[in-house]
């Protein structure tokens, strides 16, 4: 194998920031046969030291050639370029797009599949051609239409095939906004709630913007811990319990059996009411019960098509209990007045038409495509589910979660350290929360996975330093 340690990247007609010329450069270089396959590239340190520029930049420029699967890296082999084979023609004039996607960003969730947007676009345009499309830009009930609220109820019981009454369904512009209209309706400010140590960020946000104090309960490979519910609850303070019992976010467990019936047992007795986040559950083939069927007079469930279908169908369902159903429909009301109509009866049509069913399906198999690749890569250190839209990557000492998210960026990726997801902003163990949904596709989460495996078995470094030294 031989070494090409006097490459030094010719900048001649290249334009833009310093890391995209000497991507350029790069490509151009292994495209036009300059650099062979096996060629070794110099150490980012000493190119930087070659162009005058920091390590940082040369690593963000050998960032865009694995992302474009030009080159590989390895622990002990350096930084190679790839064979003919193994790699991706990249088109001169993509260029200037392939480095505009200097940033994946596997922070937020996503649609997996794509390619369902056409079956989309035929229900969309049936509902523009329908004669009931005036009736649809009309102010409604504010709990939703009695034709959606039966949808509501058939979306909601049927992974367990268990029947949910319609006039307790609530219709709600996605689970973020029935998280707040259930808080609406249990809460005030000034009232602590009792969460997962470690929670969504939407939780958080709302929790803040309401006045609420939120009460961190211990998690364990099941999540919420009953042993410190109880505790939490002890003082009679706190009014309501979030709960994430499939796929949980971040840490992607879910609770099995014994677990739901602890923690529907303690909100009965107790008499605190449960909302239930369930926006994971037909992500999971897990068999099952809801808390909402194992507490139903105290459990508020919620879910929507955001993280099984797309986040740009704003859509989600509420099943409550008779005692919070008017509370609850005030909150939309105050919130929002009411759900989209619009939105509500795409809806309806996707899962009428059993589009809803199939695109679940689809956008499962990917996932589970993804996470399988992810878990080959990174082993035991990632923990996820086969259809999680989401992993959790747990950090070996003497990394910390914010360490990794710094040089991640600088290698062109963005994720979310798990401080982030803290109650308290800390962090039980040092990890980091990625989309897997989020990812362009499979191989752009293996280039991520291969770096973050190449990080963790060198330790950690600074942006500066790169993983390419």
């Amino acid at each position: 194998m031989e070494r090409a340690a006097n490459w030094v990247p010719d900048l001649s007609g290249t334009t833009g920031p310093m890391y995209e010329q000497i991507a350029t450069a790069l490509i151009r270089d292994i495209q036009s046969g300059k650099l062979k396959p096996g060629d070794l590239l110099p150490p980012n340190r000493e190119l930087s030291a070659s162009l005058g520029v920091t390590v940082g930049t040369v690593s963000r420029a050998f960032a865009v050639a694995l992302r474009a699967n030009l080159i590989e890296t390895g622990a002990r082999r350096g930084t190679r370029v790839k064979a003919p084979a193994e790699t991706v023609e990249v088109d001169q004039q993509d260029l200037p797009r392939a480095l505009e996607r200097g940033i994946a960003d596997l922070r937020g969730h996503q649609a997996a599949v794509k390619h369902w947007w056409g079956s989309l676009a035929q229900e969309m345009a049936s509902l523009h051609s329908s004669p009931a499309l005036g009736n649809l830009l009309r102010y409604d009930n504010p709990g939703g239409r009695l034709s959606h609220r039966e949808v509501g109820a058939q979306w909601l019981g049927g992974r367990e095939g268990r029947h949910v009454d319609p006039a307790k369904v609530v219709v709600t512009d996605g689970a973020q906004h029935a998280l707040l209209c259930a808080l609406l309706a249990c809460t005030k400010a000034g009232d602590r709630i009792a969460t997962e140590r470690l929670t969504y960020t939407g939780l958080k946000t709302a929790a803040s913007m309401l006045g609420l104090e939120v009460v961190p309960v211990d998690m364990d490979e099941e999540g919420m811990r009953s042993d410190s519910l109880r505790a939490a609850l002890a003082d009679g303070s706190v009014k309501a319990i979030v709960c994430v019992p499939n796929i949980h976010n971040p840490t992607t467990t879910t609770m099995s059996s014994a677990r739901r019936i602890e923690i529907a047992g303690i909100a009965e007795q107790s008499g605190v009411p449960i909302l239930e986040d369930d926006v994971y559950g037909y992500l999971t083939d897990a068999d099952l019960p809801s808390l909402a069927s194992l507490a139903p007079d105290c459990t508020i469930r919620f879910t929507s098509f955001s993280k099984t279908l797309g986040p740009g169908l704003r859509v989600g369902f509420m099943e409550t209990p008779g005692r919070f159903t008017s509370a609850v429909i005030e909150a939309v009301r105050a919130s929002t007045w009411m759900a989209s109509p619009i939105s509500a009866e795409l809806a309806a049509k996707l899962v009428a038409s059993g589009q809803a069913d199939q695109m679940l399906l689809e956008n499962r198999m990917e996932l589970q495509r993804r996470n399988q690749a992810l878990s080959e890569i990174l082993g035991a250190r990632v923990q996820t589910t086969p259809y999680a839209p989401h992993a959790w990557l747990t950090l070996p000492e003497p990394w910390t979660g914010r360490q990794f998210c710094s040089l991640a960026e600088t290698m062109g990726y963005l994720v979310l350290s798990a401080e982030a997801f803290g109650v308290d902003g800390t962090a039980p163990v040092p990890a980091v929360r990625l989309s897997v949904s989020a990812a362009q596709d499979v191989d752009e989460l293996n280039r991520f996975a291969t770096l973050a495996a190449h990080s963790l078995r060198s330790g950690p470094r600074t942006p500066e330093q790169g993983l390419f030294a």
